[in-house]
Order: C-alpha cells, then structure tokens, then sequence
C-alpha cells in the first residue's frame, strides 16, 4: 500500500530541461524553491487586483506572481524566465 503526500498533487517545479508535478515536484523544491509553486489553487477565478491576493502571496507563494491580462500569473525561471497563467 503506498503512502501519498496529499499536499504534493498541487506542487509543479520548473527546472532547467523539464517540468515536475507532485511528488517529484515536492522533492526538488529544497533544491529550487523559488521555481516550486504550489497552493495556486487559492487564485484560481481571481483578478490580479483582488485585494486577497497580495495576502496569499505573501502567505503562501514562494514565486512572484504577476499581472497576466487582469488574472494571476506566476513567473518562473525554467529554461528561460516565462510567466505561467
């Protein structure tokens, strides 16, 4: 029987080559943190002017998030820097 990390199924890392979702996400993020992003599902169906998500970010992103055509975005470094919506 396999023992999950519920919390690790809303992790996504971006690396230099590849993309990491999950558990693999969870155990690169000590080693990349700024490029780990998870909790994002707290900003899902907001406008970046939502007064709620500056108070999430601080709380909870460890990436900077950014204004994507009025949502949420978060920028990343992979292999080039790119914004993620």
């Amino acid at each position: 029987m396999a023992i999950l990390n519920v919390l690790s199924r809303s992790l996504v890392g971006f690396g230099p080559k590849q993309r990491t979702i999950g558990e693999a996400a969870k155990t690169q993020e000590t080693s990349n943190f700024k490029n780990t992003i998870g909790s994002l599902k707290r900003l899902i169906g907001r406008t970046f002017s939502d007064p709620e998500v500056q108070e999430i970010e601080k709380k909870f992103i460890n990436a900077q998030l950014v204004d994507v055509n009025g949502t949420v975005g978060v920028e990343v470094c992979s292999l080039v820097c790119s914004r993620w919506s």
